[in-house]
């Protein structure tokens, strides 16, 4: 039976940017007819490069679900051991396939993992993407994306070891629960143009979707209905970005943007028109330089206003009962700045600072300061200390919940409510090892801890990793 999608209608038999890029191979001879100067990175079969991998991952955590030891001991879940191993398999392909000056990208990825004490209702996860990008001789680029994915949620356990993205705006999601089964989709359309030493613009629309089928979760026998807490509201949203650069002494550009986001959430399962919850709003506008300072510093900072609202806020479902929204108006930003350290070390530090949304009608603000340091030696291995730090509050009073989805009462010290603040740290070193150039094995280490106002809302955690990669990663 075909399934309802959030927007209420059936799917299509044609994704839409698989249609959008498919009818634009149609006009890809209004590209440059020039051939591609340097060709993919891949195994070449004909006309079409393929770029596969695989990674294997061994984990140990002694409070993998970031539980108090409060909630520890009061909740015992069968079937969850706060302190164990998982080993995950990761297996992917890209096939790259050049068309003049442009390019088409088709990848797929899976993924599955165990646990030696721990077991879920499900462990795998299918992602399929399309990219297409045209270039055009008028120094324009049109650019179709497309990601599907199918399969159960995962834990989020640590930052990425690897060297942040200059362009990060948003920090990691918070922790979730293992074993749902989800499906999500997001389609791009982005233009831009972009020309040395001249103005520039780049604009983007997405739309995005996340459905959880806790129909498809095995029975809980009765009293641990809430061993399998869905991790989110299923939503559909649209984000539309705009941004222009002008450029400055040649040594970067200015830069002023606009980001926005509409969200509409709904009860897990659904929606129907009975089961809409709430319309998040979010609007920024910054201004920002990205380029170099000093000899070879880049620098990419952005600073600005910001407003995320909650709209058309409904009753909880079951209760009735209706937590009045708590907006948020003020300063957002992210500034990355990577500073040389002498031969092959990098050095970058990164503060960021957005509201986000919670499981509660109120916002959630972050500030968060990381510093990632990186030293390579000879091209054949490479180690790295990254720390992170920071402050998090919610807009309101808000009530806490075990990992286990049992309400405990309102946030509150000693009986007090109060609202909740979180001060997280966060170090981690790692040490990689490239035994050959498609082949490396990573060792990490990894401390988590957090500070919180609330009664039970502390945590501390110990992980370590052994990693394996082999192919085009």
């Amino acid at each position: 039976m075909a399934r309802i999608l959030p927007n209420g209608r059936r799917p299509s038999g044609c994704p839409v940017a698989i249609c959008l890029g498919l009818a634009t191979l149609l006009v890809a001879g209004m590209a440059h007819a020039t051939t591609q100067e340097d060709p993919p990175d891949g195994l070449p079969a004909g006309p079409v490069f393929f770029a596969p991998w695989f990674q294997t991952e061994v984990l140990g955590d002694d409070n993998i679900f970031r539980r108090s030891e409060e909630q520890q001991q009061l909740f015992q879940v069968d079937g969850l051991e706060d302190s164990d191993i998982s080993t995950t398999l990761r297996a992917g392909v890209t096939a790259y396939i050049p068309i003049r000056v442009s390019m088409l990208e088709l990848g797929y990825e899976g993924s599955t993992f165990a646990y030696k004490e721990s077991s879920f209702a499900g462990t795998d996860r299918h992602t399929g993407n399309l990219k297409f990008e045209l270039n055009f001789s008028s120094f324009n680029t049109l650019r179709i994306e497309e990601t599907y994915t199918d399969g159960y949620t995962e834990l989020q356990q640590y930052l990425d070891p690897d060297q942040p993205d200059d362009e990060i705006s948003r920090p990691r999601p918070e922790i979730i629960r293992q074993g749902v089964p989800f499906t999500s989709n997001a389609w791009a359309l982005e233009w831009q143009r972009k020309v040395t030493g001249r103005p520039g613009w780049r604009a983007r629309v997405e739309r995005s979707y996340l459905r959880y089928r806790p129909e498809e979760l095995p029975v809980q026998p009765e009293g641990d209905e809430d061993d399998q807490r869905i991790p989110w509201n299923d939503y559909v949203a649209w984000d539309v970005e705009y941004e222009y650069a002008q450029p400055v002494y040649r040594r970067g550009e200015l830069t002023a943007m606009y980001t926005g986001r509409r969200e509409d959430e709904f009860v897990p399962g659904g929606p129907a028109e009975s089961d809409f919850l709430r319309r998040e709003e979010y609007d920024a506008l910054e201004i920002g330089f990205r380029g170099l300072v000093g000899r070879r510093q880049p620098l990419f900072a952005r600073l600005g206003y910001g407003r995320f609202l909650f709209r058309d806020v409904q009753p909880v479902p079951g209760t009735g009962e209706l937590q009045q929204p708590s907006n948020y108006r003020g300063l957002v930003g992210n500034i990355t700045w990577r500073l040389p350290v002498g031969g092959l070390s990098n050095m970058a530090v990164n503060v960021n600072r957005r509201p986000l949304a919670s499981f509660y009608n109120t916002n959630y603000i972050v500030n968060e300061l990381r510093v990632f340091f990186d030293r390579r030696y000879r091209e054949v291995s490479r180690w790295g200390v990254n720390a992170l730090a920071s402050f998090n509050g919610y807009g309101d009073l808000i009530s806490t919940e075990t990992a286990n989805g049992v309400t405990t009462g309102p946030c509150a010290v000693g009986g007090t409510p109060v609202i909740r603040h979180d001060r997280n740290q966060q170090i981690q070193g790692y040490w990689e090892w490239f035994v050959q150039s498609r082949m490396a094995v990573r060792a990490l280490a990894a401390h988590t801890r957090r500070n919180s106002s609330c009664d039970n809302g502390d945590f501390s955690s110990n992980a370590i990793s052994l990693t394996f990669r082999v192919g085009w990663f």
